[in-house]
């Protein structure tokens, strides 16, 4: 299947700058291998799992369906990348305004074993963004994970942060009642089909103090 299950843009979904008009949306480009398994054969068997292969139940039929990712002996995609991107749309003209490969290849290599190349190359991401009235796009869903700031008009890459684990989430944006100043938040935690390790973290950030 490809896209695979977990995009296009099924995970994160999209975030609007309505005074400027823009959709913001990361995409997954990565294939999933799906196979019929009768039931017979998994009876005893618990559905679901949290690394490698999954397995749905599909009650009601003579099959289970097993899904893995569709990579190489040596844990590399069977195409080529980037398998993550990130762009912004026109809402009025539909027309895409920018477009660029999302992610770097830091956390990525055979085996799983890092290459420590921060090189751009798309990576695989699950995860959405928010947008801000500046007109700042924050998103960290990436396998290299990091949190990201791009302009929202040009996809200039701003800032970016280490967080813990892979943020397989949507950050959220608030200005405190109690001391006046904007913060992001995210939660960093990992994701069972992107390799790296498992964190319980939520990180917020805000711009220094004057």
């Amino acid at each position: 299947m490809f896209p695979g299950t977990a995009g296009g843009i099924n995970w994160g979904s999209v975030s609007i700058d309505t005074a400027r008009g823009l959709l913001g949306v990361n995409t997954l480009h990565f294939a999933n291998f799906g196979r019929l398994v009768p039931r017979k054969l998994m009876e005893g068997q618990t559905m679901g799992g949290a690394k490698g292969e999954v397995t749905f139940g599909m009650e009601g039929t003579p099959w289970v369906f097993a899904q893995s990712t569709f990579t190489s002996p040596l844990g590399v995609p069977c195409q080529k990348p980037p398998f993550g991107k990130i762009h912004a749309l026109d809402l009025k003209t539909r027309k895409l305004v920018w477009s660029q490969s999302f992610g770097t290849a830091e956390w990525a290599g055979p085996f799983n074993i890092p290459t420590r190349l921060p090189i751009r190359m798309g990576v695989p991401n699950m995860g959405g963004s928010v947008v801000t009235a500046g007109g700042v796009t924050f998103i960290g869903a990436a396998q290299d994970r990091k949190l990201r700031a791009y302009d929202t008009a040009t996809g200039l890459e701003l800032w970016s942060y280490d967080l813990p684990a892979i943020a397989a989430a949507t950050p959220m944006s608030y200005v405190s009642p109690t001391d006046g100043r904007q913060y992001v938040v995210i939660a960093s935690g990992g994701h069972f089909a992107l390799p790296g390790p498992n964190a319980g973290a939520i990180m917020a950030f805000a711009l220094p103090k004057e």
